[in-house]
C-alpha cells in the first residue's frame, strides 16, 4: 500500500494530462490539486486481475492536516466512478483535490490518467 506520485503535462492550449502508473492493490495516488479545471475525464487500464477495481475520489477537507476524508466521485450520469475494465469517463464533481484509489489481487497494476482542460 503505498501513494504513487503522478507525472504533469500540458498538452494543446490549456490542456493538462496528469497520470498515475503502477498503481497496485491498496495503492492511492498522490491528490491532485485541480477545482480550477473543472472539465476532467478520466481513464483507467492496465492489469485488472480477478478483483481490481478502481475508483476516483475526491476532497474538500483542507483542515485535516494527516488523514483527509475522501469520497467516490462520480460520472456525468451520477453513479460512482468505479472501473472494473479499461475505460473512461467525464468527471461531474469538481473537488479541491482528486485522487485515484486500487483494490484487487497480486496481479493488479494500473495506470490512471486524467484529462484537464
Amino acid at each position: 500500500m503505498a501513494e504513487r506520485t503522478f507525472t504533469d503535462r500540458f498538452a494543446q492550449g490549456e490542456v493538462r494530462i496528469v497520470k498515475w502508473v503502477g498503481l497496485k492493490t491498496g495503492d492511492t495516488g498522490a491528490p491532485l490539486l485541480i477545482p480550477y479545471r473543472a472539465d476532467k475525464t478520466v481513464e483507467v487500464y492496465g492489469t485488472w486481475g480477478a478483483t481490481g477495481i478502481a475508483l476516483i475520489q475526491g476532497s474538500n477537507d483542507l483542515y485535516t492536516d494527516v488523514s483527509k476524508t475522501y469520497f467516490t466521485a462520480h460520472k456525468s450520469d451520477l453513479t460512482p466512478l468505479s472501473f472494473t475494465a479499461n475505460d473512461g469517463f467525464f468527471i461531474s464533481d469538481n473537488p479541491y483535490l482528486i485522487r485515484p484509489s486500487v483494490t484487487g489481487d497480486a496481479n493488479t497494476d494500473l495506470t490512471v490518467i486524467i484529462c484537464l482542460k
